[in-house]
């Protein structure tokens, strides 16, 4: 009999440890720390000390405790239990792990009322708890039960919306589809989804009750589907920007549907709903959102249209064959009649042989129609800043501003620092704030041009309007001689005043002197003639109109700082857009060059400068000016060559009706020792 008892108590003890370890499961477990050889509990301690002393983790001790029970040493499992259930270091999880244990070592020992009271300590900490049935005792379940009726009663939940999150006593419930058992006794019930109002109440629970609770939740909010013809336009809720439409593949088998946007929870009241897309007109929908407590649906409207929308672009002026682009992309080659451009604020560019000739952003209104004038300026690399300051905005309407991002520390005060940028766009200025100086204003800038590899100072705002690289001309030499005589005519047109002739009023105004002819001549040079009175050498008086003609204007000016930087810079986008000009700013660059010592430069520049033979500025004048400049270099073979064709030449210089070269080139022959 006995030996059928002993049986009998370790199969109800296997049974026991796997029940724990079902338990235990319920609840994760903390992680182990593994303990060192010092740490481990030693068996020959009563269970009571190794609570108290051994350093064993807690973990270590719910399976020694275990490993008791297992092997049928119940005193000692019950004794490790003591203090382990109102030990401070244990987690609540941990706590109620060891009062399981405790529980079912009480139920083996038949000690059904120590049972009970266990059952009464973990049901006020786990309500929902319960013994495995197959795994305990009939009078241990039915004292568990008995204990379960006295202090559990169960609420099942129906919360509208379904999805509402419920929290209890603060403590957020993830299952709550089944009745929930709670305690007896007042309880705090809140339910919350967004969207909705929130509801808080209080519940009075009865022990073995079993109570209906329904919660229905007031929406302040509702779910708005917009929908888009075309896909991809922005949407706008009052003011801020909230996601873009998109379309469905296909829409119950019939096809694609219109693109949508669904905002969710969007609150009740009056809203303001904007679709935005390029290149289409923007629209609005004003509507006062409410809710129909039996009909919770979303809120469908209908589709949004949005139509096409440009403006009309008409470029002026700019070289043939250059790209017009709209924001990078070439939509027209110049010359167009118009250009269609999307609403907005656009980056508008014509580019030349890879070359930026014009950039402007501006914004463009549906509606409004543009004339794009067209000239090509030079580009400036705007080192560390977005945009010009005020003081020089003058310079920021005569160029193309191309902000550059640099090194803060860098020292632009140094021409090495220049030559370092890595630039993907060319440039022909270049300007940096200069940080030594008191305030950032226009007396506080570096200035390089890269054309003359030259570094100044900006103390003023320059002239920046682009040179003039031509000016008109009327084919007479003039002489002060009792009043402007005539001593050459470039132009045997009837009707002009010969040489020997006097000229005594122009444009109706008297002038007793060539200073007061010229004035009268420059402020003509725009209308293109000028009525002048003369005395013929024969003594008698004529009067006639007298046409101008423009030509090439080369000025010799010496150097002059941030003036020549601007002529470079001026002088190659002339170039670089085949302008009619070119040549003559070309000319001018060379004399630039020239002037600043640069003579191999002012060489290469005359030598890319195309005039044919003719009176005036042409290849003569090439000619002379390039012997010059090879003079200069020591190269006298190549200089006497060009020096003889400027002497047989009749060509001039400065301007059509200037100075003839001839003269001058034979005086340089005459020091190379050439007759």
């Amino acid at each position: 009999m006995n030996h059928l008892r002993a049986i009998g108590w370790v199969a109800l003890l296997f049974c026991l440890f796997l029940g724990t370890a079902h338990v235990a499961a319920q609840d994760p477990p903390q992680d182990p720390v593994e303990p060192s050889e010092e740490d481990m509990p030693s068996t020959d301690v009563p269970p009571q000390d190794s609570v108290e002393s051994a350093p064993a983790t807690t973990r270590e001790l719910l399976d020694s405790i275990r490993e008791d029970l297992v092997e049928l040493r119940f005193e000692k499992a019950l004794a490790a239990l003591a203090p382990l259930v109102t030990s401070p270091v244990l987690t609540e999880e941990e706590r109620v792990e060891a009062m399981v244990l405790r529980s079912q070592t009480h139920a083996a020992l038949g000690d059904f009322k120590s049972a009970e009271e266990d059952y009464r300590q973990i049901l006020m900490r786990r309500p929902g708890w319960v013994p495995d049935r197959s795994l305990t005792p009939k009078k241990a379940m039915d004292r568990f039960e008995k204990v379960r009726d006295a202090l559990i009663g169960r609420v099942r939940f129906a919360l509208d919306p379904a999805d509402a999150t419920l929290w209890i006593d603060g403590r957020e419930q993830v299952d709550t589809l089944e009745p929930l058992p709670l305690l007896a006794g007042r309880h705090t019930i809140r339910a919350a989804r967004r969207g909705h109002d929130p509801v808080e109440q209080t519940l009075e629970v009865a022990a073995g009750e079993n109570i209906e609770l329904s919660i229905e939740l007031i929406p302040n909010a509702r779910t708005v589907i917009l929908r888009t013809e075309p896909e991809d336009v922005e949407v706008w809720l009052d003011g801020r920007s909230v996601g873009r439409t998109a379309r469905v593949e296909e829409f119950l088998g019939l096809g694609q549907a219109p693109a949508q946007l669904v905002l969710e929870d969007v609150p009740l009241g009056e809203h303001t709903f904007e679709f935005r897309a390029e290149c289409r007109r923007a629209e609005k929908i004003v509507d006062a959102l409410n809710i129909d407590l039996l009909d919770r649906a979303p809120k469908r409207y209908d589709t949004v249209r949005l139509a096409e929308s440009y403006v009309l672009l008409t470029p002026v002026g700019g070289p043939g064959g250059a790209e017009f682009r709209v924001d990078g992309r070439t939509v027209a080659t110049l010359p167009t009649e118009t250009v269609q451009a999307c609403p907005g604020e656009r980056e508008l560019q014509a580019v030349f042989a890879d070359r930026v000739l014009w950039s402007e952003r501006r914004t463009l209104v549906e509606g409004v129609p543009q004339t794009l004038e067209i000239r090509a300026r030079p580009n400036l690399a705007l080192v560390g800043l977005d945009r010009l300051p005020r003081e020089l905005e003058a310079l920021a309407a005569t160029v193309n501003v191309f902000p550059l991002d640099a090194d803060s520390n860098a020292d632009f005060s140094q021409d090495s620092t220049w030559n370092a940028l890595d630039t993907v766009q060319p440039f022909d200025l270049a300007l940096a704030p200069d940080p030594d100086s008191p305030r950032r204003a226009a007396q506080s800038w570096w200035l390089y041009s890269p054309v003359l590899h030259s570094l100044d100072h900006l103390e003023g705002v320059p002239g920046v309007e682009k040179p003039e690289w031509r000016t008109a001309t009327w084919g007479l030499t003039l002489v002060d001689a009792g009043g402007p005589l005539v001593v050459e005519s470039l132009d045997s047109t009837p009707g002009r005043p010969d040489v020997g002739s006097r000229v005594l009023k122009a444009a109706g105004v008297p002038v007793a002197d060539v200073s007061a002819l010229r004035e009268q001549l420059t402020a003509a040079a725009a209308q293109g003639a000028i009525e002048l009175e003369w005395t013929k050498p024969d003594g008698g008086t004529a009067t006639g109109r007298v046409l101008a003609t423009v030509g090439p204007w080369l000025r010799e000016l010496g150097p002059r700082g941030i003036d020549d930087a601007f002529r470079a810079a001026w002088a190659v986008v002339a170039a670089d857009s085949q302008a009619s000009d070119a040549p003559a700013a070309l000319a001018n660059l060379a004399l630039v060059f020239s002037a600043r010592g640069e003579h191999a430069l002012a060489v290469r520049t005359w030598q890319r400068v195309d005039w044919p033979e003719r009176d005036g500025i042409g290849a003569g004048t090439v000619a002379y000016y390039l012997g010059r400049e090879l003079q200069a270099l020591g190269r006298d073979e190549e200089a006497v060559e060009a020096l003889r064709r400027a002497a047989s030449s009749r060509a001039r210089t400065g301007t059509d009706d200037g100075p003839p070269v001839a003269p001058a080139a034979r005086d340089r022959l005459a020091d190379l020792g050439q007759r």
